[in-house]
């Protein structure tokens, strides 16, 4: 009797020693799994930005664009716009007394 609950004592150690090891196995898989995708996302998410980049810079060159700024002082504003089409530029300057009356 004494005999038989030695060995079930040892099979129970052994079993919780085993299910722990393989409880870490099953974890330490998982980890390496996540990093993976993980590196995989990140190397997708980088040629998107790229290709979107590349798309943007085209567009922007093709579409045309319209930069500028202001400043206001006490009497009036000062205007200039830089309006971008194609291969062409043109430079828009004004100076507009304020205030504005119709």
């Amino acid at each position: 009797m004494v005999l038989l609950k030695l060995t079930e004592k040892r099979r129970q150690v052994i079993l919780r020693t085993f299910s722990r090891e393989e409880w870490a196995a099953v974890k330490l898989q998982s980890w390496v799994r996540m990093w993976s995708v993980c590196q995989r996302y990140r190397r997708l998410l980088q040629a998107v930005r790229i290709i979107q980049a590349y798309w943007r810079c085209h567009a922007y060159a093709s579409r045309g664009a319209i930069k500028g700024h202001y400043r206001i002082s006490d009497n009036h504003l000062q205007l200039k716009l830089e309006i971008l089409l194609g291969s062409g530029s043109c430079m828009v300057s004004e100076c507009i007394p304020l205030p504005i009356k119709q």
